[in-house]
C-alpha cells in the first residue's frame, strides 16, 4: 500500500481483502478482488468440459449441459467444447439451436454463450460449422490451450465425457467382439471421424507438461484403473494431474449430476440441509475463492453417490491422490518381482478378488479383466500359500493403495468392498485361456509399453503405457514390474521369431 492508500498486489490471482474500521466499533468486512494479467480476469478455477457427443450418448451429454446451466453459480469459469451428432438428438433449446458440428461455449447460470476459438482454435468461429475430430489429441490440446490463455485461473479441472474402455486400445481384434456396443466402448469415440478415439498413450503423446491440470475427471466407464491413472502421474514429465476422479466399473448412462455439483460452489458459508452420506454431517457449500482441488473432488464423489450410488448396486467410484501413485507402482512392482514361481497361487488369489466386470461373459476377459488392486494384495497377504516375504510385501502394497485412494464407494454386488481402500482396478488377464486356437494374451497386445503401430502394424493402436514401461528393461529376462510378470506367465516366446505374441519379451 502506498501513501495514498492504494494497494499494489505482488501476485496475480484472486484475493480476499479484509478491512477494519479504525473507530471504536472496529467493524470489519471482506471483499473479493481479482488481480488482472494483461486485462484478463484470473479466476480461482477454470473448468474445461470436453464433451464427445458425436455418438449414441448425445442425448445424455446434452442433458449434462442443461444441468451445468441450472447449477452454475458465480465465481468460476465453465467452458464447454462439444461435438454433436446428426443422428441421436435434435434438441435445439439447450444450446440455442440444433447442430451436428463442434462448438465452444461459456456456461453461465441458465445460459450458454457461443465462443470463437481465437488463435488457439481458429477453425471455430461463432458462425462456423467446423467438424473437429474429438478422438484426436490435437483437438484436446487446442481446447486446453484456449481455456488457459483466455480463461486463466489458479486451478484447472478437465472433465472428459464419453464412453470409456480403460486401457483397451481401438485396435483390439474386432472379430472376437460380437456386439456393436462393445466395439464402441472407447474414451472419446467420435462417430463422424471414422470412430476415432482418444487412447491413453495418445493423450500423453500429444499433451505437454504445460497443459497439466489439478483435477482430471473421467465421466465415462471403467477409467478408475491403475494403468490409466498412472499415465498421468506428476513425475512423468508430460501432461499430469494432482487428482483424478473416475469409476473402476461401468457408470450409469446419465453420468454425473452436474447441477448438484456446481450448485455447491458458491459464495456462501452456509451448510446444506442435505445429509452427507459419505463424509458425515451435512453437505457443505464451497466458496470458489477458497475451493481446494481435494474439496472439489469431494463434491463430485458425494454427488455421484447421491445420484447413482444409492440407487444402483453395480456402481463404484473413486478419488485418487496422484502424489501417492508412485509409491503404489514401486511397491506393486516389487511384489510382482517376487511372484515368478507363484502363478497358480496368484491366480487363486485373483479368483477371490473383487472384480469390476461380468466374468461370466467370455469376451469381458479379453478387453476388461479388471480386478480390485487392494483386494488382490489383501488375498495374497491372507494366504499361507505364499512366503512371509511375499505376504509382507503385499501388506506394503495394501498400505500404499490405502493412501492413494482418497475416497471410494461401491454397491452391494462388490462383496467385501471397504470404502477408501478398495476402488481402483488393475488388469489381470486369464492369458492362457484359449480362443480360436490362440491364448487370450495374443489378443491383448495393446497392453504394452511398446508403440503397437511399429511392432504390430499400421492401424493397431496404441500401447505406450507408462505402467508397463516404468521400472522394467525389455529382454533382460528379469521380472521387474507387473506387466513383465503377466508377459512371463502368458506369452509364448516361440511366436514371432522369439518376440512372443506382443513382440516384447520380458
Amino acid at each position: 500500500m502506498d501513501s495514498n492508500g492504494v494497494l499494489y498486489p505482488k501476485h496475480i490471482g484472486v484475493a480476499v481483502i479484509t478491512a477494519k474500521a479504525k473507530d471504536s466499533t472496529s467493524k470489519q468486512d471482506t471483499c473479493l478482488v481479482t488481480v488482472n494479467q494483461n486485462g484478463i480476469n484470473l479466476s480461482k478455477w477454470t473448468v474445461m468440459v470436453y464433451s464427445v457427443a458425436d455418438n449414441d450418448l448425445e442425448p445424455y451429454l446434452l442433458d449434462d449441459v442443461e444441468e451445468m446451466k441450472q447449477g452454475y453459480q458465480e465465481g468460476i469459469n465453465l467452458i464447454l467444447l462439444i461435438d454433436r451428432s446428426p443422428y441421436y438428438s435434435e434438441n435445439s433449446s439447450i444450446l440455442g439451436e440444433n447442430f451436428s458440428d463442434t462448438r465452444l461455449f461459456e456456461i453461465k447460470s441458465n445460459s450458454a454463450k457461443r465462443l470463437a476459438g481465437g488463435a488457439e482454435f481458429p477453425e471455430i468461429t461463432i458462425n462456423s460449422t467446423y467438424e473437429a475430430n474429438m478422438g484426436d489429441v490435437n483437438t484436446l490440446k487446442k481446447f486446453i490451450e484456449f481455456c488457459k490463455n483466455n480463461y486463466p485461473a489458479t486451478n484447472y479441472a478437465l472433465f472428459i465425457e464419453n464412453h470409456g474402455a480403460g486401457i483397451r486400445g481401438k485396435g483390439l481384434d474386432l472379430s472376437i467382439i460380437d456386439s456393436v456396443e462393445e466395439k464402441q466402448k472407447m474414451i472419446g469415440i467420435d462417430y463422424s471421424s471414422d470412430n476415432d478415439a482418444l487412447y491413453i498413450g495418445e493423450i500423453t503423446d500429444g499433451l505437454e507438461a504445460k497443459d497439466s491440470i489439478d483435477i482430471l475427471g473421467f465421466d465415462a466407464c471403467v477409467m478408475g484403473n491403475i494403468e490409466v491413472l498412472y499415465q498421468f502421474n506428476p513425475q512423468n514429465n508430460d501432461f499430469n494431474t494432482k487428482y483424478i476422479v473416475a469409476s473402476p466399473s461401468d457408470e450409469i448412462g446419465s453420468g454425473w449430476n452436474y447441477k448438484n455439483i456446481f450448485e455447491r460452489i458458491k459464495y456462501s458459508t452456509k451448510t446444506s440441509y442435505e445429509a452427507d452420506d459419505l463424509y458425515g454431517g451435512n453437505e457443505l457449500y464451497y466458496n470458489p475463492v477458497t475451493l481446494s482441488p481435494v474439496d472439489f473432488t469431494k463434491i463430485i464423489i458425494e454427488e455421484y453417490y447421491d445420484t447413482a450410488g444409492k440407487s444402483y448396486q453395480d456402481q463404484s467410484f473413486g478419488v485418487y491422490d496422484m502424489s501417492q501413485i508412485i509409491a503404489v507402482k514401486q511397491n506393486f512392482d516389487k511384489l510382482a518381482s517376487l511372484l515368478k514361481n507363484e502363478q497358480t497361487n496368484v491366480e487363486l488369489a485373483r479368483a477371490y478378488s473383487i472384480k469390476y466386470f461380468n466374468s461370466n461373459v467370455f469376451f469381458n476377459w479379453v478387453y476388461s479383466p479388471l480386478f480390485d488392486l487392494y483386494s488382490l494384495a489383501e488375498n495374497i497377504y491372507n494366504s499361507t500359500s505364499f512366503s512371509k516375504e511375499i505376504r509382507d510385501q503385499a501388506l506394503v502394497v495394501m498400505n500404499s493403495v490405502d493412501s492413494f485412494v482418497v475416497k471410494s464407494f461401491a454397491g452391494s454386488i462388490y462383496n467385501n468392498f471397504t470404502p477408501d481402500k478398495n476402488g481402483v482396478s488393475v488388469f489381470f488377464t486369464d492369458g492362457n485361456r484359449m480362443y480360436n486356437y490362440k491364448p487370450m494374451w495374443a489378443y491383448q497386445w495393446w497392453y504394452t509399453s511398446l508403440d503397437t503401430q511399429q511392432v504390430i502394424g499400421a492401424n493397431n493402436y496404441y500401447g505406450k503405457l507408462f505402467w508397463c514401461k516404468d521400472n522394467a528393461t525389455q529382454d533382460n529376462k528379469i521380472i521387474e514390474n507387473w506387466f513383465e510378470l503377466l508377459d512371463y506367465y502368458y506369452d509364448d516366446p516361440t511366436q514371432n521369431n522369439g518376440g512372443g505374441y506382443n513382440f516384447y519379451g520380458y
